[in-house]
C-alpha cells in the first residue's frame, strides 16, 4: 500500500542524485573542448608528415663514457 506523494518523494532523490557537481561540469566542459581541437590536431599532423616534416620526437640517448 503506498501513500499519497509517495512517487513524488521518490522522484526528488532521484534528481537529486543525479544533480551534476562543480567538478564533474568541469570535467564535460574539458572533455569536450579536448575531443573538438582533437581533430584539428590530428589534421595538422597528418599534414605535416606529407610535408616531411616529422612532428615525432626522436628517441634520446644517454652515452656514457
Amino acid at each position: 500500500m503506498s501513500h499519497p506523494g509517495g512517487a513524488q518523494r521518490v522522484c526528488d532523490d532521484f534528481r537529486r542524485s543525479l544533480r551534476p557537481d562543480r567538478r564533474s561540469v568541469l570535467r564535460a566542459g574539458i572533455l569536450g573542448a579536448t575531443g573538438l581541437s582533437l581533430g584539428q590536431l590530428l589534421r595538422h599532423e597528418a599534414r605535416a608528415a606529407d610535408n616531411g616534416k616529422s612532428t615525432a620526437r626522436k628517441p634520446s640517448v644517454i652515452i656514457a663514457s
